[in-house]
């Protein structure tokens, strides 16, 4: 008699893409002949079964950008639950650029599209069998009006997982019921992570109560013959988790009848069989959905039918495995369903020097060979067959590096990696890999993995080798130098308190210090205008008849804050002669939907005819004439009453769509559509009045007002319009009914901001394609371009991780005369400098002040020069004085060395631009002046449109020997770089690096290292050093000396065998290594880059290297320790070591990189580190005049840097 069977829990060590949990529990009441498996009614607290995935009836399988294919897989295939999972194929390397997707549709038993779901569910899950591709995990639903609506099951690349996990996601709260589960569906954005692989999916439920629990289920009760007890094992699944947890106290179990099987025990846990017969046993804990199963009891021992094994096939050796066994019963000729067993089973293997296995089913396997392990149950057996191999390496992946940018007539060279299993670091690859371009006008690649720049534009550089594939996605950009106008802007936010003021402050002082101070962080990062929110919510930050004051000035809308906001954020504005647009959002009234919460004098509450709720939030209804002119009013208030320099609005006009409803204009559209038929016109045309009618007011009273509008970045897609971009994404034309290229066409506004919020070969929206796009509309058009950019976004995720991304995107623009600048929102992020952007607008792309660019269908006068320019030196620097001319707004002041004027074009000459003030006299003071110096200035006048005066007001005058070194540094450059690239502490650049070098690799060390001995040198060689002699070095004669002296102190080392192999590339983590012995750095820090780990040789080194401040990451949580080191990488990391013993510059940077022709490709943050190198005579060119910054340097070339720095 078995008096008790439990499940026991053991240990196992799961091995990678094999089954992580195919424990097969006692299902609960069959479903095979019914559609649904009812636990209970769908309106208690229980769940319905929606698909047990025991067929592909009313399954199928479609896809898009790929191939797709549904499968049942069964045993020892890994199954969760009965005798099959759904497998759902992918293959999504041969498909076309843009969204692939894998799609499993389900179907309603007539035939009907989606699978019905009774009831009205809050919550819906499913197992599903991961195989870590990184993939986008997605569902559709459809509700009772034929609303699509579609819900993410994991972030863009979550879907990673290799194994089972279980998935919950919540219906949304704005569908309709009755819903239907329509697909479940994979989806890759990028192109260069398409690939292929299956997945599984089992037990498809829906959830009608707040339970954290998911399912029960009943493990280990199998049929009992009468006068048995059983006490059975019951499990929860929990969102998350990888298998079901065993439930250790708080379960009730009940029976069906009494008479057949009773429940005994204190805790009610324990089943006695007392007579033949079938009962239902029901599991509860808690507020879980209940767990029932059918207990047939016999009058004879039951016997098992058939024994089903699940483990691994092949196993390497050294590797561990589990193997599981369930039972299939046969009750009066009718199987059950499989139960897992762990009791009274037992393992042999007939090849124990192969597979070891234990009486848990634990696996070992110990050699080479193949073993048959055998599983023995209750007088039955049954046989699974694993080949073991040695371990040998297989490839897994390959990794493309290079550079993301590259200049017309430029190149770069290209590392492929490889990772092996069973090796821990990757290996460059030299031979045999396939290189191809995309757009082979743009940019080509040859065999050697060089890439070469063409023409402006874009293309995908893909490698393939062995049936590995990595891409790079490049742009190819014009040489450009810094342009002399250019509008550079950053968003400043008040809804929700965004970036000003700060939420809980509503003192009007700390209110006006937090405004100063997040001005001057955005005139250090070289903005020349800001967009700031005044009327974010229908309400104002300025004293109005057209709205209450806001509340997010004093946390309580109507409330006076006690001054006048916009009077004063202008002063400040104006006072560092930036440009004041005034940013509206017309019909938005508030971020909740209760118009009771208003005040009570809100326009919206004496209006409520105007007004519509959707989607949780309250509008003015675009479409009522009464609405529009009121909204109109209240923006000419503020052109009337306040000296703005625009009007803008952002993307805000009709509300994006909650899916699956509409916005509640109907009665509206019935009693003003006029002649139109159709209503997403007659919207778009409602629009389009609206800012027609904006202009023209603007126009009327303030000619030189300009008016802009920085729309959702996509009108349409080309896939439904020819004349649309190359996207596939949300539409504004069709979902907010803006038709933003109408109003470029109609020349309606004076500048257009598209928010082009996406990276650089995004596949569904690229930033570059769309840049291209939008520069064709406004071509030939009275309306300026400005790229809306995401500032914001900069190391959220993986694909804004690299840090030349949005330096790229600034390149990328100015290869288009149409992109007149860049608007960035917000501003709070220029503070927090992600990934060290702001100190390279600072001290490379923004390095010199522009101008804004000038409107002249709006106004083309210039104003007439300043007279009477004079210029005295005296203590404090060079002090410049002139009489205004009457009609101009500002000035521009340049500064040349010498006594003669130079081009005022030329932007590195521009000191600055300074607002005029109320005197006659206008004067300022040059404190960036260098003593016994001549300088000539020319200043010009500028009006408020910005048409400049010419420069012929000019004046020379020479410092004294009392002048003395300036505060600030001298403004040509106006903020020179240092050594350190623009990162604090000093950081070595990315991987991806703004501009490219030539083809010409780096072989050409300093033809005489200096050898003078340092005068405190950070390493004291021995008196006599023990040369180390390499067998290969003769053929790099001039690197010699510097290798066996390094050798000889142990700063560098060889490759074995007496060989130092010098022309070999050396990696980041080599250099750093050489720099660490050389310097004697000690530092340690604990670090956090991903690969980098604490068991690699180079980790104490790195650490040391990053403490010190010589370097850091790359972006992305990475290093990068195995890429082979660029040119300018290796100057700035040498710079930074010098920087530790010295404050170091070259003294004549710019002539220190005027001998090398190819400069211009020298990254503006490495630009002063290659200066102090070049000019010290640590390192030279590689020949013909060129520095090739982003070759890969050699062993030989490092040793020789290192020994000229021990020698300066």
């Amino acid at each position: 008699m078995r008096i008790k069977r439990r499940i026991k829990r053991s240990s196992r060590i799961i091995l990678p893409m094999v089954l992580a949990f195919t424990v097969m529990f006692s299902s609960a009441v069959s479903a095979a002949e019914n559609f649904f498996d009812m636990s209970a009614t769908s309106e208690g607290s229980e769940h319905v079964v929606l698909e047990n995935f025991e067929s592909v009836t009313n399954l199928l399988a479609s896809s898009a950008r790929g191939k797709a294919q549904l499968d049942l897989v069964g045993r020892p295939e890994p199954i969760y639950y009965g005798h099959h999972a759904a497998a759902l194929s992918y293959d999504f390397v041969d498909g076309e650029s843009g969204t692939s997707a894998a799609y499993l549709n389900f179907r309603d038993p007539d035939g009907s599209m989606g699978r019905s779901v009774p009831g009205s569910p809050t919550a819906l899950g499913l197992w599903v069998y991961g195989d870590g591709g990184d993939h986008w995990l997605r569902a559709q639903l459809l509700d009772s009006s034929g609303g699509t609506h579609t819900v993410d099951l994991t972030s863009t690349s979550g879907f990673s997982w290799k194994g089972w996990r279980y998935v919950k996601f919540n219906v949304p709260s704005a569908i309709k019921y009755p819903l239907k589960v329509n697909q479940i569906y994979i989806a890759e954005l990028k192109d260069t992570n398409k690939n292929r692989g299956t997945v599984y999916f089992d037990r498809l439920s829906a959830f009608y109560s707040n339970s954290q629990v998911y399912g029960l289920d009943i493990g280990g009760l199998t049929p009992l013959s009468v006068g048995e007890t059983v006490k059975p094992q019951v499990y929860a699944t929990y969102e998350g988790q990888t298998e079901p947890v065993l439930v250790t106290d708080g379960v009730k179990l009940t029976s069906s009848d009494d008479n057949i099987a009773t429940v005994t025990g204190v805790t009610y846990d324990t089943i006695e069989a007392l007579a033949p017969g079938t009962v239902t046993i029901t599991a509860q804990y808690g507020d879980a959905p209940k767990s029932q199963y059918e207990l047939h009891i016999t009058a004879d021992t039951p016997h098992p039918g058939e024994l089903l094994l699940s483990g691994p096939l092949h196993m390497e050796t050294s590797v561990t495995g589990k193997m599981r066994t369930s039972v299939v019963y046969s009750v009066y000729g009718t199987p059950t369903d499989p139960v897992w067993l762990t009791e009274d089973i037992s393992y042999a293997s007939d090849q124990p020097g192969v597979v070891s296995v234990d009486q848990a089913g634990q696996l070992t396997a110990i050699s080479a060979g193949t073993a048959a392990i055998t599983a023995s149950y209750h007088g039955m057996s049954a046989k699974h067959d694993i080949t073991v191999t040695d371990p040998v390496p297989v490839l897994q992946s390959i990794e493309l590096q290079g550079l993301t940018a590259v200049t017309v007539s430029d190149s770069f060279e290209t590392v492929v990696s490889a990772t092996y299993s069973w090796m821990e670091e990757p290996v460059i690859i030299t031979e045999g890999v396939t290189f191809t371009s995309s757009n082979p006008n743009v940019a080509t690649i040859d065999p050697k993995g060089v890439v070469s720049g063409l023409m402006t534009g874009s293309t995908r550089i893909t490698a393939d080798f062995q049936g590995k594939s990595s891409s790079l996605y490049v742009t190819v950009n014009e040489a450009s130098g810094h342009p002399k106008t250019e509008m550079r802007a950053a968003w400043i936010a008040t809804v929700d308190n965004i970036d000003w003021p700060a939420k809980g402050v509503t003192d009007p002082e700390q209110q006006k210090l937090q405004f100063i101070t997040l001005l001057d962080q955005l005139e250090d990062a070289g903005m020349n205008a800001v967009i700031m929110q005044i009327k974010p919510t229908a309400d104002a930050f300025y004293p109005s008849q057209y709205g209450p004051w806001s509340e997010w000035l004093t946390g309580i809308q109507g409330k006076d804050p006690g001054y006048d906001p916009l009077a004063f954020l202008l002063e400040e504005v104006h006072k560092r002669n930036m440009e004041f647009h005034a940013w509206f959002n017309p019909y938005r009234i508030s971020l909740q939907g209760d118009v009771n919460k208003l005040v009570e004098d809100h326009p919206a509450k004496q209006h409520p005819e105007w007004v519509e709720e959707y989607g949780g939030k309250l509008y003015f209804n675009p479409g009522i004439p009464e609405a529009q002119q009121f909204i109109i009013d209240g923006i000419m208030e503020v052109v009337r009453n306040y000296d703005i320099d625009a009007v803008h609005f952002d993307d805000y006009f009709y509300p994006y769509p909650v899916t699956g409803v509409d916005f509640p204009d109907t009665d509206t559209f019935n009693q003003y559509k006029g002649t139109f038929t159709n209503k997403s016109v007659w919207r778009r045309n409602n629009v389009n009045e609206f800012i027609q009618n904006v202009n023209a007011a603007i126009k009327a009273e303030k000619s030189y007002v300009k008016f802009g509008i920085s729309p959702f970045g996509i009108w349409k897609n080309k896939s439904s319009d020819p004349a649309g971009s190359e996207t596939n994404g949300l539409e504004s034309y069709n979902a907010i009914y803006a038709d933003s290229k109408k109003w470029v066409d109609e020349e309606w506004i004076d500048y257009i901001t598209p928010q082009i919020y996406w990276n650089i070969g995004y596949s569904a929206a690229a930033y570059d394609k769309l840049i291209d796009w939008w520069s064709e509309v406004v071509s030939g058009k009275r309306v300026h371009l400005y790229s809306g950019q995401a500032l914001y976004k900069i190391g959220s995720n993986t694909d804004w991780s690299n840090p030349e991304e949005l330096p790229n995107q600034i390149k990328y623009n100015r290869n288009y005369e149409e992109v007149q600048g860049s608007m960035f929102f917000s501003s709070k992020w220029f503070r927090d400098n992600a990934l060290g952007f702001t100190d390279r607008l600072k001290n490379d792309l923004y390095r010199y002040p522009a101008l804004i660019p000038a409107m002249p269908w709006i106004d083309s006068t210039a104003p007439s020069s300043p007279q009477g320019l004079k210029a005295e030196f005296i203590q404090e620097g060079v002090k410049l004085s002139w009489s205004s001319a009457g009609d101009e707004a500002y000035y521009a002041v340049y500064r040349f060395e010498g006594e003669e004027a130079g081009n005022i074009q030329d932007p590195s000459h521009l000191i600055g631009t300074f607002r005029k003030s109320a005197d006659t006299v206008q004067s300022l003071v040059d404190r960036s002046v260098l003593k016994d110096q001549e300088y000539t200035y020319v200043v010009t006048s500028v009006n408020r449109l910005h048409n400049e005066s010419d420069s012929n007001s000019s004046v020379t005058v020479k410092t004294g020997d009392n002048g003395h070194p300036p505060v600030t540094p001298p403004v040509d450059p106006p903020v020179t770089p240092p050594v350190t690239p623009p990162v604090n502490p000093p950081v070595t650049p990315p991987v991806t690096p703004p501009v490219t070098p030539p083809v010409t690799p780096p072989v050409t060390p300093p033809v005489n290292p200096p050898v003078t001995p340092p005068v405190n040198p950070p390493v004291k060689p021995p008196t006599t050093p023990k040369t180390r002699e390499f067998s290969d070095i003769e053929k790099v004669g001039w690197a010699k000396s510097a290798i066996e002296k390094l050798a000889a102190l142990g700063i560098v080392e060889g490759m074995g065998q007496d060989s130092f192999e010098p022309l070999k590339p050396v990696t980041r983590a080599e250099f750093l290594a050489m720099l660490v012995r050389a310097f004697q750095l000690e530092g340690s820090i604990d670090l956090q880059f991903t690969d980098v780990k604490p068991t690699d040789w180079h980790y104490a080194l790195i650490a040391s290297a990053v403490d010190a401040g010589l370097v850091q990451g790359v972006g992305g949580g990475k290093f990068e320790p195995n890429r082979p080191i660029t040119r300018q990488e290796m100057a700035i990391m040498s710079a930074n070591a010098l920087s530790l013993f010295a404050d170091m510059k070259a003294d004549d940077e710019g002539g220190a990189l005027a001998k090398f022709k190819d400069n211009s490709s020298i990254a503006g943050y490495a630009r002063s580190a290659v200066a102090l190198l070049a000019e010290k005579g640590v390192i030279q060119g590689t020949g013909h005049d060129r520095f090739t910054p982003k070759g890969i340097a050699n062993r030989a070339q490092a040793a020789v840097i290192i020994y000229n720095l021990l020698n300066l």
